[in-house]
């Protein structure tokens, strides 16, 4: 079975030119920002997604909920503390 991580991992892969520590980055923090990413990602692979760790901004949980509705969302470790 393959693990959450590993998939992301895949998504940069192929998205990114094969650099498994990929990361993205974009002035803003806004929903048309984040929707940058996804339009970026495609919808094939945004729709890959299983899960996503953000903090509670309800602007965040719109545009997931828009790009990758299956994906499970979690609060990321910084923003639990």
């Amino acid at each position: 079975m393959t693990s959450p991580i590993d998939s992301a991992r895949r998504l940069f892969d192929d998205r990114f030119g094969g650099d498994p520590t990929g990361v993205w980055a974009a002035p803003g923090r806004d929903a048309q920002t984040l929707r940058g990413f996804f339009d970026l990602l495609g919808a094939e692979r945004s729709a890959q997604i299983t899960h996503v760790s953000a903090d509670g901004a309800p602007w965040i949980a719109t545009v997931l909920a828009e790009r990758c509705p299956e994906a499970i969302v979690c609060a990321d470790p910084f923003h639990v503390v």
